[in-house]
């Protein structure tokens, strides 16, 4: 679980979930399947 700031937060959250330097990480580190991910307010 992670949290982070209001402002212009959620933004970032969803650009960094989808970018592809995320899932270049994930692979690397043995992840072989998509997360699931939520934002919640």
């Amino acid at each position: 679980m992670s949290q982070m700031p209001a402002s212009g937060a959620l933004d970032k959250a969803k650009a960094f979930t989808a970018s592809d330097d995320l899932r270049q990480a994930m692979e690397k580190a043995g992840v072989s399947d998509k997360p699931d991910v939520y934002f919640l307010k």
